[in-house]
């Protein structure tokens, strides 16, 4: 493998068409785990790790697998993002250099915003960004597990917004901003079961704003 020091970890949640085209464009690349969110598959690929869980534990247990990975550095994959090899090279080194951001191929800046629609969108291209979002993600595992107990799992299986959260955790304890790399991808179809396609999901994921600097940041006032 080449990116061996790095994990690939994908939810399938009945977007298994295209969770197969990303294992099998980065099968031997790199170590890949495929978690089968609330449903049970039997598939088996070389050198891929299927795991189902019974029930739909939501967003949040990806961050549950890059803590307890035993690799150096996991990049989160949203199932319906295609990335080219060179685009996780990038995440990767970029990762490495900044191991207390997190590194994405898409982030938001805040711009005093008052609602999830006033921040300001930041895709592909090299810039600090206050969140990054996690459509493809890199996070140095270390650093995970350093605000783990005591910023994320405290939440418990949050409805949206786990990208948001773990973007939070890291710049309050790390006093750090993020990164977005300047690349390309391909988008793979949604089908009807985006999360965005709720007509609640921007205001769940802005409440996690809310709520998060009500406890870590106005509380200490």
């Amino acid at each position: 493998m080449i990116m061996r020091d790095t994990q690939l970890i994908i939810l399938n949640y009945k977007r298994l068409e295209n969770v197969l085209r990303i294992a099998y464009r980065f099968q031997g690349f790199m170590p890949i785990v495929i978690v089968n969110n609330g449903q049970k598959s039997n598939l088996e690929i070389s050198k891929v790790l299927f795991h189902n869980n019974k029930e739909n534990k939501l967003c949040i247990e990806r961050w549950y697998w890059a803590a307890k990975s035993k690799s150096k550095y996991s990049i989160i994959l949203d199932d319906d993002i295609l990335p080219t090899k060179h685009c996780l090279f990038k995440l990767r080194k970029n990762v490495a250099e900044f191991p207390k951001s997190l590194i994405s191929i898409y982030g938001k800046n805040s711009n005093n915003a008052k609602k999830y629609e006033d921040l300001i969108d930041v895709w592909c291209i090299d810039k600090e960004v206050d969140y990054a979002v996690g459509s493809c993600l890199a996070v140095d595992n270390d650093s995970l597990r350093e605000v783990f107990d005591n910023y994320i799992k405290p939440w418990g299986r949050i409805e949206r917004g786990d990208d948001l959260l773990v973007s939070l955790a890291f710049s309050h304890y790390f006093k750090s901003k993020h990164r977005t790399i300047a690349t390309e991808v391909t988008l793979l179809p949604e089908k009807d079961v985006g999360l965005n396609k709720h007509p609640d999901h921007t205001k769940m994921r802005w409440k996690i704003i809310e709520d998060f600097k009500k406890l870590h940041y106005e509380q200490s006032k």
